[in-house]
């Protein structure tokens, strides 16, 4: 989980390739760790490439539902695509 916080923190700052890499690294450690998908499909959103962000969140929700929608639904990352049918169906379950 340490290294997928730290992705998310990277995402934010725009460090984007050192953030994916973090995540891949917790994913290394621990495949199942929501965590690195739902810090991954931040860094994607962040950057605009929509398809991959909804393929992490959706990783991330198959671990994890409860815990990653409700952050989904309120994280400020995701404001760009909050409207997009594919993320909305996400939410919904």
């Amino acid at each position: 989980m340490l290294w997928a916080n730290k992705g998310i923190v990277l995402a934010r700052a725009g460090r984007y390739q050192d953030s994916l890499a973090s995540c891949d690294k917790a994913l290394i450690l621990n495949p199942n760790d929501e965590s690195s998908y739902y810090g991954k499909s931040c860094c994607y959103v962040l950057q605009g490439d929509i398809e991959l962000t909804i393929e992490n969140l959706q990783q991330a929700i198959n671990l994890n539902p409860c815990r990653c929608r409700s952050e989904a639904r309120t994280n400020p990352d995701f404001d760009s695509i909050r409207n997009d049918a594919r993320f909305q169906a996400l939410l919904q379950g």
